[in-house]
């Protein structure tokens, strides 16, 4: 999480190869070692995400 652009890219890019069609379901689940603060910055990564 000290990298929070490579965080960003990472989502995006594993949104961004779910093809279309496909049957993508996102589920995030808070990790014990992260603050709430770290899981919603995870959480609006995939809210800005262009989904297809």
């Amino acid at each position: 999480m000290d990298d929070r652009a490579a965080v960003r890219a990472s989502v995006r890019q594993m949104i961004g190869e779910a093809e279309g069609g496909d049957h993508f379901i996102l589920n995030l689940a808070a990790y014990p070692n992260r603050t709430m603060e770290e899981t919603r910055f995870v959480a609006d990564c995939c809210r800005e995400a262009p989904f297809k």
